[in-house]
């Protein structure tokens, strides 16, 4: 089912979270009760004029009846679906149905995303805890104390139990033993109840610090105004981490290298320089329409990878087009991530190897241009240009450490002909044949190849 498709069940979701009964909002726009009645169960499509009242009668824009915000809810559900919980049900999921939920049923599909957030913070606690109690040496030594102290009291009491003739010298040396060995066992037990109180307590905190990173991100749009201009001072940084609340330090040492390269970026590219050479490049003294990084990176004298970053945080009704950014490290694993709608970015595990920054890796300082496309239902055709630039330049001694930055634009001109099939991760990919699949898709609903 097409997002497009499920106008109707967004117009009854809305009609019926304003209270308005069928019969009185088919009246107030001038059709039947039962025409407007096909039309929320999606039996008829609607367009046109009769949308734009529908949408002024209950007090929304038509972008929210047509596109609604099921994109992210798709997203968050097949990452339910992906989930190692799902896999060990063995139940086979069908992707059609998961845009059916989000678009029917929106509360529901909340719902489930919600518990698959709880259950992976849940699992990770286990986890950690776990790893805890196998590798902690206070709890090693903690337990192997009580262990100790348990077998001597044991030792002792048995003595005393099976000699009735004991020297009462000898007795009251094993009794003295016995009370010695008691208040040690308490003191341990007690030590080891408090440490895992503290555990306990601390497990709340316990999470990825990458995700508290991409949390404050998201909240804050990706764009981090008191950074413009790169002449904010260096407390600056502090201030907005400070006012992130992280949980954790590493999460906090993560943010700020994020914040300090924003910085170092916005230094070296203003925004409103920015924004003045990409409009005289794309239609403007250039006469050009397609986006080219590159061009626009001579044109500005700026390293391709500095025009990658900026571009993708063009604040939100001034980009020309949708832009998300993703960045990877030389294993391959993700370091940032900006989505954009139709690209998902997995938040956990390895995305698909055919990802054009991944070939990036192996051709460094090589600009590479693709027309891509991730598999699924409604899926638009979009440009990605990746390059790899070393983080860390290469001596006699030692060699270069480079990292991938990919732009993602949801350009509508990007030609689905043309464009190169993709998958979000394997998980969650519906191509079964492919010569980069490291595990086997949860969904039902597979094809053979690209």
């Amino acid at each position: 089912m097409n997002m497009r498709s499920l106008t109707g069940s967004r117009i009854r979701e809305r009609r019926m979270s304003l209270g308005l009964r069928q019969g009185d909002l088919a009246k107030s726009i001038g059709i039947s009760a039962s025409y407007l009645n096909l039309i929320e169960h999606n039996r008829r499509r609607i367009a046109g004029k009769l949308l734009t009242e529908l949408a002024r009668a209950l007090s929304v824009e038509v972008t929210a009846l047509t596109d609604g915000a099921e994109a992210s809810k798709v997203a968050a559900l097949q990452g339910a679906a992906a989930s190692a919980e799902a896999a060990q049900l063995g139940v086979s999921l069908d992707t059609e149905q998961l845009e059916e939920i989000a678009g029917r049923f929106p509360t529901w599909a909340d719902l489930i995303a919600q518990q698959h957030q709880k259950i992976r913070a849940l699992n990770h606690i286990v986890d950690t805890l776990s790893d805890r109690l196998a590798h902690d040496p206070f709890l090693s030594t903690s337990l192997h104390d009580v262990i100790t102290t348990v077998t001597s009291i044991r030792s002792s009491s048995s003595i005393l139990a099976k000699e009735d003739e004991l020297d009462p010298e000898w007795r009251k040396r094993f009794e003295r033993n016995i009370f010695n060995d008691s208040r040690r066992l308490a003191e341990s037990a007690q030590s080891l109840a408090n440490y895992l109180d503290g555990a306990a307590d601390a497990s709340a905190t316990l999470g990825s610090p990458q995700e508290e990173v991409d949390r404050v991100l998201e909240d804050r749009g990706f764009s981090f105004e008191a950074l413009e201009g790169g002449a904010a001072p260096q407390g600056v940084v502090t201030s907005l981490i400070d006012e992130a609340n992280l949980r954790s330090p590493q999460a906090a040492g993560l943010l700020r290298v994020v914040l300090q390269r924003y910085q170092q970026d916005a230094g070296l590219l203003p925004m409103s320089t920015l924004l003045k050479a990409l409009d005289a490049d794309l239609g403007g003294d250039a006469g050009q329409t397609q986006l080219n990084p590159v061009r626009l990176a001579a044109r500005l004298q700026m390293p391709l990878e500095v025009v990658l970053r900026r571009l993708a945080h063009i604040p939100e009704g001034k980009a020309p087009f949708p832009m998300g950014l993703v960045i990877c490290d030389a294993s391959g694993t993700l370091i940032y991530r900006k989505p954009v709608a139709g690209f998902d970015v997995p938040r956990v595990g390895a995305p698909c190897a055919l990802w054009p920054m991944f070939r990036a890796l192996n051709q460094p300082m090589q600009p590479l241009r693709a027309v891509v496309q991730q598999v699924g239902a409604s899926r638009p055709a979009m440009r990605a240009f990746a390059v790899s630039t070393p983080v860390v330049m290469g001596d006699f001694d030692r060699p270069a450490i480079y990292e991938a930055t990919m732009l993602i634009a949801a350009d509508t001109t990007a030609p689905p002909s043309e464009a190169e099939k993709v998958g979000p991760s394997c998980r969650i990919c519906s191509v079964s044949e492919c010569a980069v699949r490291r595990e086997p898709s949860v969904l039902a609903d597979t094809i053979s190849a690209f």
